[in-house]
């Protein structure tokens, strides 16, 4: 038999861990359909801007006591500032807040960036999920948005994600 309920909201949530998105404004050029916050920089802007934000990380890590459950490397194009300034960036995430050892951890990566990354490092750090940026899978309409060449670039960050997978690195593709 049925019996209504009522439902708290601390019943809606799953857990009580909050997420953390980093925002991460750079892009090897603007795109012309993208409003996003971002633009292109230098390597001497990335070094600033992980410097900023790691300070912005380990003042709320004092103040905001709940875990967290997932940390979300979003852009622009995270994946222009390199391995290791990922790196130290979710080492500050871990070091001032409390991440719950089952966090997803997801980067955001531009197939024409992610080439460069070094993923085994990545994955050692922590990152354990990867976002692959894809507008389209139809040709016309990539090079209307002006992204020549990406269904290629796609394809081999798949292949090289793969073969992460296949050596027990669990890479996850979207």
């Amino acid at each position: 038999m049925f019996l209504p309920q009522i439902i708290t909201e601390s019943d809606m949530f799953m857990s009580h861990s909050i997420g953390l998105y980093l925002h991460i404004p750079f892009c090897r050029r603007k795109c012309a359909y993208c409003d996003f916050f971002s633009g292109t920089g230098t390597q001497a802007d990335f070094d600033v801007y992980t410097r900023e934000l790691t300070e912005k990380l380990h003042y709320w890590g004092q103040n905001v006591p709940e875990p967290v459950g997932s940390v979300y490397f979003g852009g622009g194009t995270p994946s222009v500032l390199g391995t290791n300034r990922l790196c130290a960036l979710l080492d500050a995430v871990k070091n001032d807040f409390s991440v719950d050892k089952n966090a997803e951890i997801t980067l955001e990566v531009n197939p024409e960036s992610g080439k460069t990354l070094d993923f085994d490092t990545l994955r050692q750090t922590g990152f354990n999920r990867v976002s692959v940026g894809m507008q389209s899978a139809i040709a016309r309409e990539i090079n209307i948005l002006g992204r020549i060449r990406v269904l290629c670039r796609l394809q081999c960050s798949a292949h090289f994600l793969l073969y992460i997978e296949n050596r027990g690195r669990h890479a996850v593709l979207f």
